[in-house]
């Protein structure tokens, strides 16, 4: 097997202006997205069912 820890460590090392959770690729990126909205999207629904519960009259 080949060591190719020097490759990714040129390619996340390099100076492009790309935060290092996406400097990967593509998959890097559509992986954070999904990560990012069920992060959202479960933040969301807590504070809906928090909210509903502070309610005297809820569903």
């Amino acid at each position: 097997m080949k060591n190719r820890v020097p490759e990714h460590q040129k390619l996340f090392q390099a100076d492009n202006g790309l935060p290092v959770h996406i400097k990967g690729g593509t998959t890097d990126v559509v992986l954070y997205r999904i990560t990012m909205t069920i992060t959202l999207a479960g933040t969301g629904y807590s504070l809906f069912w928090l909210l509903c519960a502070c309610q005297p009259t809820c569903r």
